[in-house]
């Protein structure tokens, strides 16, 4: 008989099968080659799970469960494991100074990342810069056109569209565009 990869854990006398675990492991990431990093987070997660559940037991908690708006009805474990967390944690309702305070000790961690939505002209060519100049004049004057010049000078497939390449996050483009692009103004 071949070992497991992964041995089986046991919380008390409850046995958390190998095979549980693998099944749980689809659920928490691991970097490329390291399944034992998604194997641990699993096992420990379904360990908490047993040691919660066998607190609940403990206390005599049981629940009936809960039917969500779209008819999703929640296992029975979950909603015991519901009926316990509402049972022994009590969450302070913080207040707007507690909400600020948070917020001002690191804002970047309540922005997402910079996403743009970009149309450009491509020029290319050894008169690339002259090119590139008369357009600019002609833009400084009718930036309304920026469409129909692109689709008539830009040497970009884009040009067919007026230019646009659609919405392109922070590190999707050259260094150089990414910094014109947060040069710009909203």
């Amino acid at each position: 008989m071949t070992k497991p990869l992964f041995p089986d854990v046991h919380v008390g006398d409850v046995t958390i099968p190998s095979a549980a675990i693998a099944a749980e492991a689809q659920n928490h990431t691991a970097p490329r080659g390291k399944p034992g990093l998604a194997w641990k987070a699993a096992a420990r997660a379904l360990v908490f799970r047993e040691l919660m559940l066998s607190e609940a037991a403990r206390r005599g908690i049981g629940a009936a469960p809960d039917v969500d708006q779209e008819g999703r009805r929640e296992t029975e474990e979950t909603a015991i494991l519901r009926a316990l967390l509402d049972d022994a944690v009590t969450v302070a309702v913080p207040t707007l100074d507690d909400a600020r305070a948070i917020w001002a000790a690191d804002p970047d961690r309540f922005r997402s990342p910079p996403l743009w939505q970009v149309s450009h002209i491509l020029i290319e060519g050894d008169d690339a810069a002259d090119r590139a100049r008369d357009i600019a004049a002609k833009l400084l004057d009718q930036p309304a056109s920026f469409a129909a010049l692109a689709k008539e000078v830009s040497d970009c497939p884009s040009a067919k569209s007026g230019g646009f390449l659609g919405q392109v996050a922070a590190g999707q483009t050259a260094p150089e565009f990414e910094a014109a692009l947060r040069s710009l103004k909203a």
